[in-house]
């Protein structure tokens, strides 16, 4: 295996583990959890670099920014399914989607 391989694999591991730990810190929270999955689904499909974001101190920005947004489900402006995900870096898309599900 290359080191970009053996790097690339890596990153994933860190984004499935991140994952895993953002629906066991909802797991009280059905709403937000459902949510979550939903806003997960989405960026893998429409904006996969948002997923690219870096792990600071334990912290996968991505999936804390997913999670974030998805405990504010309620307040939404508009559907998740609108989001047409930009091809943009992961910071851009963090701001992409929670402008079109927040913003008036």
């Amino acid at each position: 295996m290359s080191p970009a391989e053996r790097s690339a694999r890596h990153g994933k591991l860190r984004t499935d583990r991140a994952i895993s730990q953002a629906y066991a810190r909802l797991a009280t929270d059905a709403r937000a959890r459902e949510t979550f999955g939903e806003l997960l689904g989405c960026v893998r499909g429409r904006s996969p670099h948002l997923l690219d974001a870096p792990v600071i101190e334990g912290c996968h920005l991505g999936v804390e920014a997913l999670l974030n947004l998805a405990r504010f489900g309620e307040g939404y402006v508009r559907t998740i399914a609108d989001w047409t995900g930009p091809s943009t870096p992961w910071r851009s898309a963090v701001g992409s989607l929670a402008q079109h599900l927040l913003a008036e």
